[in-house]
């Protein structure tokens, strides 16, 4: 199937083994950070065992699996070494210290701006022009 307008959603499962490369995915939107939910058994566990062992829960245990699940997100937009694309995070929780982390777990080269939503729109603009030229 082809088109230039289509839009794919997916849930959690989608950010596993689908490859769409070429001009067929150009964004990628990821509505908040992919954190495990805290409180599932499995998680709260984990995260006991983390801090029996001297670690943080939070910082040592979540914040990995998130970042491991973003670079995942993120690898659904760069396939082949000619694709280009925008990923948008739009999580309200920027403003946390820990979102330094996700900053500096990106892949060098990207160029990450942190920008209120109202200037999302004129963003995403300025970046689809020049990806046309």
């Amino acid at each position: 199937m082809s088109t230039d307008n289509a839009v794919l959603l997916g849930a959690r499962a989608f950010w596993q083994g689908v490859d769409i490369p070429g001009d067929a995915c150009q964004a990628v939107i990821i509505e908040k950070l992919p954190f495990d939910v805290p409180s599932d058994p499995l998680i709260k566990r984990r995260g006991q065992l983390v801090q029996e062992a001297g670690g943080h829960p939070f910082g040592d245990y979540s914040i990995p699996r998130m970042l491991l699940r973003l670079k995942q997100m993120v690898g659904r937009l760069i396939r082949t070494p000619d694709d280009k694309g925008i990923v948008v995070v739009v999580d309200p929780r920027s403003d946390r210290r820990y979102f330094s982390r996700l900053r500096a777990a990106l892949p060098p080269g990207t160029h990450d701006h942190l920008l209120p939503l109202s200037e999302l729109d004129a963003f995403v603009e300025q970046f689809s022009r020049k990806l046309k030229n």
